[in-house]
């Protein structure tokens, strides 16, 4: 499957609610080189771990975004948000 195909598969899964399948396809996107530092791809996993009650991987996918913000410098941080 493509990006595009991956990144629609991730957001109908999270819009039905089915956060295990949304996580699994944000960790396969998270595995492309455009996406292994990717602070939107770690929110949207803190996220679908929060919401399947995974708080341990909630806090960890979390501290990585907050990780990967501050790696950017000021123009690029300020692009991320």
């Amino acid at each position: 499957m493509n990006t595009a195909g991956l990144i629609r598969e991730a957001r109908k899964a999270a819009q039905r609610g089915d956060y295990d399948a949304a996580e699994a396809a944000y960790r396969r996107l998270r595995e492309l080189p455009e996406f292994r530092n990717d602070v939107d791809i770690s929110l949207r996993l803190a996220w679908c771990a929060e919401r399947t009650g995974d708080y341990s991987e909630a806090l960890t996918a979390y501290e990585a975004a907050l990780n990967e913000y501050r790696a950017h410098d000021d123009e690029g941080a300020a692009r991320v948000v």
